[in-house]
């Protein structure tokens, strides 16, 4: 039905195939942007004699290719870039005033099968647009945006193609994955800051060796960001992977801060624990002010952070810094924070009780009520056993908590600490 109107008022002189727009865009401009296939091949084999017409640009100096990668219409980019075999410039290779190719288009707004068509039919995958950012960049940022769209769009699946594109770029080059940016950053430190998993271990698995230890311009490492941004999962997966990226758990930033310091200052107990159980790390390193870990851990502005750092970095032979005998402070909080405790204490001391009391209550008023036998009417069934038992666990777990924080609140200095986190476990 499109090609008898076309036809007519072209052969009738009604219209030009050279007019434009007032974005200057030309009648293949609109056609590629709406993703009008067979309109293309039309004015194409019929009317358009000049080949240079396919590369024509609109006031971005957008080509058709451009428009039609940008909405994501992969059979008009096949069938443009199978007309333009021929033509003297490659309009693959063409850039805009923001000096994107179509592929970079493409991969900005997450257009995974252009993408593979682009990629397929020899797109430059290296090209850099005016701002230093390669489609491989755009590909992983396309993932940011991911997570502002609306509820009812399924991102697990969109994280899948975009951990697919990341792939496919890096099978046709690995060497954009070592591409930085103007703050030093590599895509897997975009990668690690988001905490996409997918797409770290598709630049893992196809990238060089020494790309997971490249340093952004404040000395920053992927695992610093995951570590800063509270990425439990992408550091589990660092952990996992020690043989092939074990220096990177002790790699200092340029404030001479490991992993360890970092998830420490950014409170993330997960990471902290994952690094000292599974990952092994040294407890002791200092950065560049002289602390260690354990220093960090003590100046937590959070009571129940420091306790837990401070516990566990102890419990796997962490120290503070050296310091001689004569040159050392008593610690002014110490005061306070027992006085913290004491408070808290009171306070899950009644929690515990009222946990006891309903808990005791509960196994004398039991769910169904009672038979004439004066058994339970629901002894028989499996959640019922189930009640019974995790009831007794809640009985006996209040009353030791409360055990431990009237003898920790009893025996003061010597005691509280151990008391206070025992009986925090308890509840």
């Amino acid at each position: 039905m499109l090609q008898t109107p076309v036809s007519g008022i072209i052969q009738h002189e009604q219209c030009n195939l050279l007019e434009v727009t007032a974005e200057r865009n030309t009648v293949l401009h609109v056609a590629a942007e709406k993703g009008h296939v067979e309109l293309i091949k039309e004015l194409y084999h019929r009317f358009i004699k000049d080949n240079s017409f396919l590369s024509r640009r609109n006031s971005a100096l957008d080509t058709p290719l451009h428009c039609a990668a940008r909405e994501g219409h992969t059979g008009t980019v096949t069938t443009l870039v199978h007309l333009a075999q021929d033509c003297v410039e490659n309009i693959m290779g063409c850039q805009n005033t923001a000096g994107d190719t179509a592929l970079h288009l493409a991969a900005r707004h997450g257009h995974g099968a252009t993408v593979e068509a682009l990629v397929a039919a020899h797109a430059k995958a290296t090209e850099l647009n005016k701002v230093g950012v390669s489609p491989l960049y755009l590909a992983v940022m396309s993932s940011f945006q991911a997570q502002n769209r609306n509820a009812f769009m399924n991102l697990i699946d969109k994280f899948t193609s975009f951990a697919e594109m990341v792939h496919l770029l890096l099978q046709w080059k690995p060497e954009l994955a070592s591409q930085v940016d103007c703050n030093g950053s590599t895509p897997l430190h975009f990668a690690a800051s988001d905490g996409n998993r997918k797409i770290i271990c598709a630049i893992m698995a196809t990238a060089p060796p020494g790309t997971v230890y490249m340093k952004d311009s404040d000395g920053l490492s992927a695992l610093h960001v995951a570590a800063r941004e509270k990425r439990s999962s992408i550091v589990s997966l660092a952990i996992k992977k020690h043989k092939q990226v074990g220096g990177l758990l002790v790699a200092q930033d340029r404030d001479g801060n490991t992993p360890l310091h970092i998830a420490v200052v950014a409170g993330a107990p997960g990471i902290v624990n994952a690094l000292l159980q599974k990952g092994k790390v040294q407890t002791d390193v200092l950065n560049d002010d002289g602390h260690t870990p354990l220093d960090l851990a003590s100046a937590s502005i959070s009571l129940f952070n420091m306790v837990r750092f401070v516990m566990a970095l102890v419990a796997f032979g962490a120290q503070g810094r050296p310091q001689r005998n004569d040159h050392l402070k008593p610690w002014s909080g110490h005061d306070n924070i027992g006085k913290g405790i004491e408070r808290t204490s009171d306070n899950l001391a009644v929690v515990a009780v009222l946990i006891a009391t309903v808990a005791f209550a509960a196994g004398f008023n039991m769910p169904g009520g009672y038979t004439n036998d004066s058994l339970a009417s629901l002894e028989g069934m499996s959640l019922f056993r189930w009640f019974v038992v995790l009831d007794a666990i809640a009985v006996a777990s209040s009353v030791i908590a409360v055990i431990l924080l009237v003898y920790g609140k009893a025996s003061r200095s010597t005691g509280l600490w151990k008391s206070f986190v025992a009986a925090l476990h308890c509840i």
